[in-house]
């Protein structure tokens, strides 16, 4: 609805151009919620019971996200995918997005929110669509 919003004529007679993001997530694909330090704090204080679900859960959230880019044309950053490999298990050879045991964090111990190196990325990943 709101991309809908956004695109209707009379609101922005000169156009728009809409740039979003999907949802990342800190796991690194693996479900394990308690692999950040903080987790407790960030109100993850137990295993999730079925890692799988969450995992379907969170992919299946992309694909609405995904949904709509191509329903109104519009452009989305895939950070989920860029962001798998730079979580709490970045160091974990068994984990899905393992990128190398020299892949860095790019989350802070909130768990949830990026760091600068994460919030970095964000940019670049936004700012290459729109020097596009």
């Amino acid at each position: 609805e709101a991309i809908a919003w956004l695109r209707a004529p009379e609101r922005f007679p000169n156009g728009i151009s809409i740039v979003y993001a999907n949802m990342f997530e800190f796991t690194d694909g693996t479900g394990d919620v308690t692999a950040c330090p903080a987790a407790g704090l960030a109100g993850f204080g137990a295993q999730w019971e079925d890692p799988d679900l969450l995992a379907e859960l969170v992919i299946w959230a992309n694909e609405q996200y995904l949904s709509i880019a191509v329903d109104y044309a519009v452009d989305m950053i895939f950070m989920l995918e860029h962001f798998c490999g730079h979580g709490f298990n970045a160091q974990n050879p068994n984990a899905p997005c393992y990128r190398g045991p020299d892949s860095e964090t790019w989350f802070d111990l909130t768990c949830i929110h990026p760091n600068a190196t994460g919030h970095a990325e964000i940019e670049r990943l936004f700012m290459s669509v729109v020097e596009e």
